[in-house]
């Protein structure tokens, strides 16, 4: 039993709790963990099963963190095909992001593979490796049967056949394709260009509508606006920041979006100024006639005032004030003391004094003053109002005569085009079928759209509505939570929810479950609930501590900290429970540390860094707007302007040129030298038009040394990664466009200019502790995350941005102005308290998404903090107390109120650290092989490379292959001699055998093969399509085929990454085949002696042709179409040899033969890889038609593979 803590006599103070409904935290006592709950509580009945769901209807599925929510989604997509005969084409998925639908794509793919097999076999296998074995064995359970299955298997082909067309989008692809297919029942224009920027034109717009609009305006009146909405503030603000919140608000949302107060014509401003200035005059005579018996009434009356308001000090200064106003400096000060209502109860003395004119003045001009105040904020109210209908219709209109939509034109185009019936109807039927993937992060025009579709489908449409309302954070992307709530409400909608965890171990299951079963509201708003879920993983890896862990950091003296003290050690103490997890065994890449802000992550990486930690920050800045993506533009322009002295100069100052200032400088005071920079980038600039962007920038990167002074600097891993990156990317819209340099140069400005949207890559492929944003974690999981900062809040909206829902009208915009009238003031102040609610909300809502990325252990750090009282994350862990009663406690009072459940739930007190920066020696045991990412002071000393086997081979002497004379052939020749030849004969027949290798060939579809590679009339078909069934039957590996030793399933092109071991030079892969590999391999490994000795850090890359796994053994094979000459003799096993070592196939093969063995561990862990592992064999396709021909097995012992597999890093292969 937990025993929460209660006043005692020797506490100093004592915290009583305050009252709860039924979720109060008796019943966590009582009932111990979650395991329990949802068996005694009954939370909304029993888990949804995706195999047992009706497959037509409206239908909300609810998918709290880790629940399966992506294997429901392939349930629910198998199952349209298999039990409604749709096809891929016919079934509409949509989700959030393009890497998301990338993603589904690819898993819904592998699942019609990996279902198709698997009724093929009987049993459950996963032959593309992706889809989970459970799956197939619960779909083996739901369809029994051998003629239905059977049936299954061809709706399975027949969907994988169209699999090209299937419906797996975006919203805005969605919205793209349909409106480019039906343009003209949308009145869609061809020519319009999608555009996601927006801001530059808007802001434009804006500035000319606002210049336009105070044209109009009397001058009093624009002067009031312009001070009114121009501000001031960094280089970078845009001056008319609040006008274009409400602009691009209004843009987004023109259909949707409530505008408070309503609206009301343009007030006469004008008059009420007249009125202000003369009732002024009026009432400034009125004091100088008076002034000075009012002065003497005051002096000389023995009582006088008798309030506080009117002491005689306050009295002399408003008089003074008085003195000096002038009708430019607003309300005289003080004034509304001194009207007669005020006065008949201030005023004790003399009853002459209030019979004074001037009072009756002063009551007069102050109700000038308030129309006048009232007429400027209705003034203000009404430019707003203005705006925002104008820019409902104007700046759509201006990227229509641009010729551009915005992805919001794609939404609100459909929306306007379903509104047809016509077309409703007949989008619905095109898509019987609809999956809404994060659908909490949905908005009131798609609700919209999609609802309108299901209501036009006549009975046989589904619509499934997938997401978790606990997890909506994206409203400040416009996603809308309260249309999630809206559409839960709608007429016939059937809910579901899942309610098993897979992610995380149980008693970290049990410990999410307590906490939140603790709380009142855990998510703020009464309409989303918390349903605690089962655990459905039974292994865990048995870190130390529980589950669920809170630190108190303890303040250094007896106050509380501040933010910033706070943060720093939060941070020292994060880095040391680090090292010691890294120091038990736990890999750095299975832990993160969640921030909230940027400030906050890059103090978490240099403590971490300072202890030694390597770590990394997830994508800081898009990769376009990155430094090094401004010095790489400014070299390439100077490449494309050889006669452009300045562009020349801008260039030379980068750091990928590395010139010194005073190298500069001499460079143009000498013109011979200006002459030498020159002809260096003329010289760079022909390898650019002749080769390509990424040829010469690697030759200047080694001609200058750039790696090398890059990793000298504090951000130098970061800055080459980057590099490397961009050129990536400038080669591939090279390639992509076949564009000449000045095409390209174009190309790569144009996307700095749009900023790009590019994620960078981690600064460092090696192990490394990730810090990220809570935005960012959503959807990842790590086995330890630290959720050190939860107590932060980012800085809300502008105050007078405010933006909230109201019930039956949606997201509302209160128009802000100086509140003059009661009802003004309570609007306004409903207005704020709503979005001030929506804004706690959706800060509960970060913390869940925080609290439930992890797999083993989440760790929570508080601390006693200026301001915690308002600070929800504090009232969360303490739940019942006041969070004013919080604040007064002293560490052990908090500690002590902080929620604690034994085996699930542990709160420790941390010390503060009393020295924030001592030195720290670097992380001990397999970490020592690790680098940090960024180290002051470090020495680079090797180039960080990608290669291949082929850039292994590079320096190697190369032996042209020499066929076999004629003469001394014997035997017939081979039928595919005659074949073409060239890299589309490999690239033809690797995918015959990836795809056909376990069913006869069709002659149609062989004659479309061959069509497509330009082989059109190269063979016979008859004849060709009976070859190929000979080499696919053709034995292998002892009496079994290609055909045999796949019918288990296989990995066609397996891609992997062999990251290579500190201080590695290709020169080691010699040694160790020289010295391992026995007396037939000592010859070949002399020859590799020509491997380059210089130190590369980085990675080995592949793909291996097939990886195959038949009666639990593990093998590989690569294809070669090599011409070895026409005659059946060029096959043999000898002539074999001598290519292979002339090619240095071989080498090849070793190294396929190491990924292997490496997929094998992680794959099977619990065998030896060496007793599993077939071989590696070689395919030589044109003489492998006939038994003892064409197949080459390489000659590994197991010491050889060995050696070779320590020439790379441990655990990171891919």
């Amino acid at each position: 039993m937990v025993e929460l803590p209660e006043s005692t006599p020797s506490a100093p103070l004592s915290w009583p709790r305050r009252s709860f409904s039924w979720r109060a935290p008796g019943l966590v006592r009582a009932f111990g963990h979650g395991g329990i709950f949802a068996r005694l509580l009954g939370y909304g009945g029993p888990m949804s099963d995706p195999f047992q769901m009706p497959l037509r209807g409206l239908h909300l599925l609810e998918a709290s963190a880790g629940t399966g929510k992506t294997w429901t989604l392939m349930v629910l997509y198998l199952r349209q095909v298999l039990e409604r005969a749709l096809m891929p084409d016919k079934i509409l998925a949509v989700t959030f992001t393009n890497a998301s639908a990338a993603e589904l794509r690819r898993r819904i793919r592998a699942v019609l593979s990996d279902a198709e097999a698997t009724f093929r076999a009987g049993r459950p296998i996963a032959v593309t490796g992706v889809t989970d074995e459970s799956l197939l064995e619960a779909m083996l359970n739901h369809y029994t049967g051998e003629e239905l299955r059977r049936e299954n298997r061809s709706l399975l082909r027949a969907a994988l056949s169209g699999f090209d067309r299937a419906r797996i989008e975006t919203i805005h692809g969605f919205c793209q394709r349909v409106l480019g297919d039906l343009a003209f029942g949308t009145a869609t224009d061809y020519a319009s260009v999608l555009t996601d920027e927006n801001d530059g034109t808007r802001r434009q717009w804006l500035r000319h509508w606002f210049q336009a609009r105070l044209d109009k305006e009397s001058v009093p009146a624009a002067q009031r606006l312009q001070a009114r909405f121009v501000k001031g503030g960094k280089a970078t603000d845009f001056e008319l920041k609040l006008l274009d919140g409400l602009a691009a608000l209004a843009d987004a949302r023109p259909q949707d979006l409530q505008v408070l107060p309503a609206p009301v014509g343009r007030p006469d401003f004008e008059g009420a100024e007249a009125a202000y200035r003369e009732a002024g005059a009026t009432w400034l005579a009125a004091w100088q006639e008076f002034r000075g018996a009012v002065r003497e009434q005051v002096q000389l009356d023995p009582v006088g005032f008798k309030s506080s308001q009117h002491r005689s000090d306050s009295v002399a200064k408003a008089f003074a004030a008085w003195d000096a106003w002038t009708d430019d400096v607003g309300q005289p000060k003080w004034l509304e003391r001194f009207v007669p209502e005020v006065l008949a109860t201030a005023w004790q003395g003399d009853p002459a004094f209030l019979a004074q004119p001037f009072w009756g003045a002063c009551e007069g001009f102050l109700a000038k003053i308030h129309a006048f105040e009232g007429a400027r904020a209705q003034l203000e109210i009404h430019l707003q109002q203005e705006l925002i209908g104008a820019a409902r219709i104007q700046l759509r209109q201006d990227r229509l005569a641009r010729g551009e939509l915005s992805f919001d034109d794609l939404l609100q185009n459909l929306r306007s085009a379903v509104e047809s019936p016509a077309f409703a109807a007949s989008l619905a039927e095109q898509l019987p079928v609809m999956l809404i993937d994060e659908f909490q992060d949905t908005d009131p025009v798609q609700w919209s759209i999609f609802s309108t579709l299901f209501r036009a489908g006549k009975g046989e449409q589904s619509l499934y509505l997938v997401g978790d309302p606990k997890q909506a954070i994206y409203s400040f992307r416009n996603a809308d939570l309260h249309t999630y709530l809206t559409a839960a409400e709608s007429e016939g909608v059937e809910g579901h929810y899942l309610a098993t965890n897979y992610r995380s171990e149980p008693e970290l299951v049990d410990a999410i479950n307590s906490l939140y079963l603790a709380q009142e509201l855990p998510f703020v708003l009464p309409q989303i609930e918390f349903h605690p879920v089962a655990a459905g993983r039974k292994k865990s890896l048995g870190l130390p501590g529980a589950p669920l862990t809170l630190c108190l950091v303890d303040r250094k003296g007896e106050k509380v900290m501040t933010t910033e003290v706070l943060r720093q050690a939060i941070a020292e103490d994060v880095a040391t429970q680090i090292r010691t997890l890294i120091a038990g065994g736990l890999p750095a890449d299975r832990i993160a540390v969640l921030v909230r802000k940027g400030e906050e992550a890059q103090v978490v990486i240099s403590v971490l860094r300072r202890h030694g930690v390597p770590a990394v920050i997830a994508a800081q800045e898009p990769l376009y707007q990155s430094p090094i993506a401004g010095e790489l533009l400014l070299l390439l322009r100077a490449l494309l302007r050889l006669d452009d002295r300045r562009a020349m100069v801008s260039a030379m100052g980068t750091c990928l040129l590395g010139y010194t200032a005073e190298e500069i400088r001499a460079a143009t005071e000498v013109e011979s030298c200006l002459a030498d920079v020159r002809e260096r980038f003329a010289r760079w600039y022909g390898i650019w038009r002749r080769w390509g962007a990424f040829p010469m920038l690697q030759s200047l990167l080694q001609e200058c040394q750039v790696p090398s002074r890059l990793l000298a600097e504090q951000e130098g891993q970061r800055a080459l990664t980057n590099l490397r990156q961009l050129m990536e990317l400038l080669h591939s819209e090279q390639r992509r466009v076949s564009a000449s340099p000045a095409v390209l140069l174009a190309w790569y400005e144009e996307r700095i200019r749009r900023d790009g949207r590019e994620e960078r890559r981690l600064a460092t492929e090696a192990d490394a502790v990730e810090v990220v944003t809570v935005h960012k974690a959503k959807g990842l999981q790590w086995d330890v995350v630290f959720c050190s900062f939860l107590w932060s809040q980012r800085r809300q909206e502008s105050k007078d941005l405010i933006r909230f829902h109201r019930p039956g009208h949606g997201l509302s915009l209160q128009l802000v102005a100086k509140p003059v009238s009661e009802a003004e003031v309570a609007a306004q102040k409903a207005a704020i308290d709503q979005r001030n609610t929506e804004a706690e909300a959706e800060q509960a809502r970060l913390l869940y998404v925080a609290l439930t990325r992890a797999r083993e252990r989440c760790i929570v750090h508080l601390g006693a903090l200026h301001e915690m009282a308002k600070k929800m994350a504090y009232r969360f862990f303490a739940p019942g107390y006041a969070p004013v009663a919080l604040s007064k406690m002293s560490d052990e009072q908090l500690a002590g109120a902080l929620l604690a459940v034994p085996g699930r739930i542990e709160v420790i007190r941390r010390p503060h650290p009393e020295r924030l920066r001592s030195p720290l020696s670097p992380v001990v045991g397999r970490v020592m092989t690790m680098e940090p990412v960024r180290q002051r002071n470090r020495t680079a000393i090797r180039q960080w490379r990608r290669l291949s086997y082929s850039g292994l081979a590079r320096d190697l002497e190369k032996v042209d292959h020499q066929e076999v004379s004629l003469e001394s052939v014997q035997g017939s020749s081979v039928p595919l001699a005659a074949f073409p030849k060239g890299a589309r004969i490999g690239d033809f027949f690797h995918m015959l055998f990836e795809h056909h290798l376990q069913g006869s060939l069709e002659v149609d579809e062989l004659e479309q093969m061959l069509r497509r590679h330009g082989l059109a009339g190269a063979m016979a078909l008859d004849e060709l399509a009976a070859i190929f069934d000979r080499l696919r039957t053709t034995p292998v590996s002892g009496p079994n085929s290609l055909a045999t030793l796949t019918a288990e399933g296989q990995l066609p092109e397996a891609s992997f990454l062999l990251p290579l071991v500190p201080g590695f030079r290709p020169h080691n892969l010699a040694e160790a085949i020289e010295h391992h590999g026995g007396a037939e391999w000592s010859d070949y490994g002399r020859r590799l002696g020509a491997l380059s000795t210089e130190q590369l850090s980085g990675f080995l890359t592949g793909s291996i042709d097939l990886v195959y796994r038949h009666e639990g053994r593990w093998g590989l094979v690569d294809y070669k179409s090599n011409h070895l000459g026409d005659y059946r003799q060029n096959y043999s096993t000898d002539s074999m040899a001598r290519v292979m070592a002339e090619h240095h196939y071989s080498l090849q093969g070793l190294i396929y033969s190491v990924a292997v063995l490496r997929m094998i561990r992680r794959k099977e862990p619990e065998v030896d890889p060496l007793e599993v592992f077939d071989g590696a064999r070689f395919f030589f396709l044109r003489g492998a038609d006939e038994p003892g021909y064409g197949v080459y097995q390489l000659p590994i012992n197991k010491e050889l593979l060995l050696a070779l597999d320590q020439c790379f890093a441990p655990g990171a292969q891919r």
